[in-house]
């Protein structure tokens, strides 16, 4: 299995009724304003090793967006692809010639120079807009909030496996307090257990193998730790879900949270509609540090 990247179009837009060629959501030409009157469409991000100019598995159109449409059917999904350092040993070469120690030290640098674009594109939305990311996608996302310091048009934010650091996530959620982030957390994160040791900057725990710690007193940000089996249970109780975040049967299982088909619905419910008060502070005590 394979991470994901993807190469920023010039001109990219999902604002609706920017001049020039419109971000395509799912099929070629559909634009931002494609979607029915009211609806909010869905940003997705994905993480390393993706390439969407490649003719490989590695280009993210190819399988991992079509799965994302499916998972969010019936919404407007805005793929943001973007490079992030597919695997070969061009791309090796190419991040030692750039004085990288390693690809992915490479695609974390990238990851910051992808959330300017990204900021841009958000400061410019005409309308609410919801993201999903997944793993050094929650850099982009993460980063371009930071910069995008205005009012957010920022509804909810579904980080999934997030390789940023849980300092960073904790900033942009007290920058944008009106935006809900629901954080799946995989304390068995093998692939984040093993790469954050290589990520540069602040250091310390990741979103998505530590979440927030138990002092973090964010009424806008929700810890779904999938692998905790009281989480589970509430899960199971609330909506019938069967969630995993850490298949049993597999090593290095870092997409599991978006291949699980029983995790679907629960994605879907917390991306969804209107949430109560009673909603939320059922999610937020299911998700709850003792």
């Amino acid at each position: 299995m394979i991470f994901a990247p993807e190469r920023r179009a010039v001109g990219r837009s999902f604002a609706a009724g920017a001049a020039g060629r419109s971000f395509a959501a799912g099929a070629a030409g559909r634009s931002f304003a494609a979607g029915a009157a009211g609806e909010i469409p869905l940003i997705a991000v994905h993480g390393f090793q993706f390439d969407p100019k490649s003719r490989r598995a590695d280009n993210p159109h190819a399988r991992l967006f079509p799965l994302w449409e499916q998972l969010f059917e019936g919404r407007t999904l805005i793929r943001w692809g973007w490079y992030s350092v597919p695997q070969s040993w061009k791309t090796v070469l190419g991040a030692w010639a750039r004085g990288y120690r390693n690809r992915y030290t490479w695609a974390w640098e990238l990851a910051e120079h992808e959330a300017a674009a990204l900021a841009v594109q958000l400061a410019g939305a005409a309308g609410q807009v919801d993201v999903v990311c997944h793993s050094l996608g929650s850099r982009v996302v993460v980063e371009a909030l930071r910069r995008f310091r205005a009012q957010s048009n920022v509804r909810r934010v579904l980080i999934l496996n997030g390789a940023e650091y849980s300092a960073s996530g904790r900033q942009v959620a007290e920058l944008h307090p009106d935006t809900l982030f629901f954080n799946a957390v995989t304390s068995a994160d093998d692939v984040l257990n093993k790469l954050g040791r290589f990520a540069p900057g602040i250091g310390g725990d990741f979103l998505g193998n530590a979440g927030m710690p138990p002092d973090a007193l964010l009424p806008n940000w929700y810890d779904i730790r999938l692998d905790r089996p009281e989480w589970r249970a509430w899960a199971d109780t609330t909506g019938g879900w069967r969630v995993e975040g850490d298949n049993p049967r597999s090593i290095g299982d870092h997409w599991h949270t978006y291949e699980h088909g029983p995790n679907w619905g629960l994605w879907r419910w917390l991306m969804g509609g209107r949430m109560s008060r009673d909603a939320l502070a059922r999610v937020k005590e299911g998700g709850r540090v003792e």
